[in-house]
């Protein structure tokens, strides 16, 4: 829960209009038209050694389908006391996902951190009335955010 807070102070303190859902919904939120699940993780050593974020996609063994968009927060990078946001957009096809430490470091994941903050601005356009597209907007309608399905570099 920790994590779901933490993504609706930081929309809400970057003016973006979100809404929280039921605990029994399909997503966790509604920004603007958007449904969004919020995936949470903290950098754990992994069996091998290699330090990795680890996000559950299912619910009890069965993948859901009930959102445009996933946010995954990465906790627990070293030296950095803020958390990552990336976005993927949905589906997602496996149960977990695992994001490995090297691989965000040598810019595997920089995609959807990107997507992420376009992705911010876009809703922050729209909040404020503009009509106009702001950079990165015909990406998003021409739903060019990273599918986390095709992504390679997504590990587990």
């Amino acid at each position: 829960m920790a994590g779901e807070k933490r993504f609706y102070l930081h929309l809400r303190s970057r003016r973006v209009s979100i809404k929280k859902r039921q605990y029994k919904s399909s997503f966790d939120f509604l920004v603007g038209e958007d449904r969004v699940e919020v995936k949470t993780a903290v950098l754990r050593k992994m069996g091998t050694g290699a330090s990795a974020w680890t996000f559950n996609i299912h619910r009890h063994g069965i993948l859901k389908n009930g959102c445009d968009y996933y946010v995954f927060l990465l906790e627990g990078f070293p030296l950095v006391r803020q958390t990552i946001y990336l976005l993927f957009k949905a589906p997602l096809k496996k149960k977990t996902i695992s994001i490995g430490l090297r691989a965000f470091i040598q810019g595997k994941y920089m995609k959807h951190a990107t997507a992420f903050e376009e992705w911010i601005k876009f809703h922050q356009s729209r909040a404020n009335g503009h009509a106009a597209l702001v950079a990165g907007e015909q990406d998003l309608i021409n739903s060019d955010i990273p599918k986390g399905e095709n992504d390679a570099s997504l590990e587990g």
